[in-house]
């Protein structure tokens, strides 16, 4: 196929798509990679201030609703993934220029991201996969409020803003739950604990957030995949849009304990992966009823630290001896609930430290 740089337009592409005759298959793939390549040049092109953005979304748009098309029949008919694969690298370049000059949205370039990883982990590329999910789960933490600038601006309205954020949480909690399996297969296991923090914490931030869609909005809009053995499928997010009074009110109620739980275990281990955060929170912990218990006993002749260094007794020997120093009712409330509290952190501490070491 010879062409000028003049008669690559979107109409040539659009007569290029329907000139063959499956939609699946073109005539010479070399051919096909080779006007991808000349239309990224000519439309996507970083050095070149002279483009028209708005052509270059509109030939993006055309192409990409092409290779996903391709890319599905690959999979589901020959179980192709190296060649789906090889279609969606063909057009990253593409995402990139219009992902810098914003004419794409952030959930778009999320969910190629996403299905781009998806395919790398399949066709074994599991250490350019783990980059990748590195680089999008990251970006939350570093540039959370141009994140949400920037999906509110690509909705172009607050109420689908919200809508859209929500799916982006869910996005990175499926990229992470991604990025586990990819350092479970490639043996990384250092990065498989943050990816496994980073699920937590995103799934934290997304039962906190009470924008569920409306049913309608869901089933046209939302892509949330669940992994069935090696199937992936869409389904609904949430089904709260759907109830009215009580159970909406129930099943608010019963996501911000969910949220308030993640938060605590966050700050408690860093959800089973930060021990040192155990030790932080037992230290703090016993600082704390050592004050109480001064508090508490005034009829004696101890100070804070001597009740401080009986707290850390109790908290250590799960309140076996010198418990009978505490006299009144209060200080054996609080000897309890100590106890309880000792048993729980040092156990947990245990437990994430060797969770830590094995890996």
């Amino acid at each position: 196929m010879n062409n000028s740089d003049e008669e690559l337009n979107y109409e040539f592409l659009e007569n290029y798509f329907k000139s063959n005759k499956s939609n699946t298959k073109f005539d010479s793939e070399t051919e096909f990679f080779s006007l991808i390549d000349k239309y990224e040049n000519k439309y996507f092109d970083f050095n070149n201030k002279s483009i028209d953005n708005q052509i270059s979304k509109k030939i993006f748009e055309r192409i990409y609703r092409e290779i996903r098309v391709c890319a599905t029949v690959f999979i589901e008919n020959d179980l192709n993934y190296s060649r789906a694969l090889k279609y969606y690298k063909a057009i990253r370049g593409m995402v990139m220029y219009l992902d810098s000059k914003k004419q794409i949205k952030l959930i778009d370039v999320v969910e190629y991201s996403y299905n781009l990883c998806f395919l790398m982990y399949y066709c074994d590329q599991t250490f350019n996969a783990i980059n990748e999910c590195d680089l999008i789960t990251s970006e939350y933490f570093y540039n959370l409020k141009n994140i949400r600038q920037r999906i509110m601006k690509d909705e172009g309205s607050k109420e689908e803003g919200k809508y859209a954020f929500v799916k982006y949480l869910e996005y990175l909690i499926l990229i992470s739950k991604l990025s586990q399996l990819i350092c479970l297969k490639s043996g990384i296991a250092y990065q498989q604990g943050e990816f496994y923090y980073r699920e937590k914490f995103f799934s934290e931030k997304l039962y906190f957030r009470d924008e569920d869609p409306p049913y309608v909005y869901q089933m046209v809009h939302t892509r949330f995949y669940v992994s069935i053995g090696n199937s992936f499928e869409y389904v609904v997010s949430d089904e709260k849009s759907s109830k009215k009074g009580y159970q909406k009110l129930k099943i608010t109620c019963k996501r911000f304990i969910k949220g308030l739980l993640y938060a605590i275990f966050r700050i408690i281990s860093g959800y089973g992966e930060k021990p040192e955060r155990l030790l932080y929170s037992s230290i703090f912990t016993i600082i704390i009823f050592g004050v109480l218990y001064s508090i508490f006993e005034t009829g004696t002749f101890l100070n804070f630290l001597e009740f401080s260094d009986l707290s850390l007794y109790i908290f250590t020997s799960f309140g076996l001896n010198d418990s009978k120093l505490l006299l009144s009712e209060s200080s054996k409330i609080a000897l309890a609930l100590e106890i309880i509290i000792g048993i729980i952190f040092i156990n947990g501490f245990i437990v994430t430290l060797t969770r830590k070491l094995m890996r």
